[in-house]
């Protein structure tokens, strides 16, 4: 027989049996499985407004130092009561406690509008210098009360940031026993803190910042005990004073 013809036969016998042998399993290749495609999350987006509460240390400086000609020996009648002596005297403002309500509104990713309000009361302190030694005197008690339009800008779009702070205002002070020195000034505004969010809409803040006014005492006639004669002395303003406040607060957005 001739090869080719041997070679056809033999193909249509094989073939037939292998396409009914591969038929009759009933197995058929799995499909391929197409990997599933994850749908990106929505973007979360920004709360538009925000609230904050604080409180914290609240500090400032020197106000004014009063000079007198010579050895005057004036004595001196602070408004809180008490008099002293002395012809080179200092008052200055302590630290004490103060609290801050603040409200935000986003303008961008990084760009926030701040409205805020703080307030606090120092003690008012006459450092008077006699001789070589200086003591201490309870002037007056001095009220801040503090208005401040500020931007606020976010150095990190993260959920927990570091950020600045820059704004003017305006700062009303007023003293408890007297009127002499109230008084309301423009102010500027600058600082910085950092933002910690523990929940979705709260976060914890830690901030500081400076609040720069310059008071004016030019007209403050401080007053003598009642009967000494006035004495001829010189008022020099310290300002302009710094209002620094360390504040720790709670932050909620919506």
């Amino acid at each position: 027989m001739p090869r080719h013809l041997l070679f056809a036969l033999v193909f249509l016998i094989t073939v037939p049996g292998l396409v009914m042998a591969q038929s009759s399993t009933g197995r058929h290749r799995a499909p391929v499985e197409e990997e599933p495609v994850e749908e990106s999350p929505e973007e979360v987006r920004e709360s538009a407004w925000s609230f904050n509460v604080g409180a914290g240390l609240f500090t400032s400086g020197d106000l004014f130092r009063v000079t007198t000609e010579g050895n005057s020996g004036s004595s001196w009648a602070p408004p809180a009561g008490g008099s002293f002596i002395s012809d080179d005297y200092l008052v200055t403002l302590d630290e004490d406690i103060g609290v801050s309500i603040g409200l935000g509104r986003r303008l961008s990713d990084r760009w926030w509008l701040r409205l805020d309000f703080s307030a606090s009361q120092l003690a008012m302190t006459a450092e008077a210098r006699s001789g070589q030694t200086v003591s201490l005197y309870r002037w007056d008690q001095m009220s801040f009360n503090i208005l401040a339009l500020s931007a606020e800008y976010r150095l990190v779009t993260q959920a927990s940031y570091p950020y600045l702070l820059i704004g003017a205002g305006a700062t009303k002070v007023a003293g408890s026993s007297t009127s002499d020195y109230d008084q309301t000034r423009p102010s500027f505004r600058f600082g910085a803190g950092f933002n910690q969010r523990f929940l979705q809409s709260w976060s914890l803040r830690l901030e500081i910042r400076d609040t720069i006014q310059d008071l004016q005492f030019a007209d403050y006639q401080p007053p003598v005990v009642e009967g000494n004669l006035y004495p001829d002395m010189n008022l020099e303003e310290m300002g302009p004073q710094h209002a620094v406040e360390i504040l720790l607060a709670l932050n909620a957005s919506f």
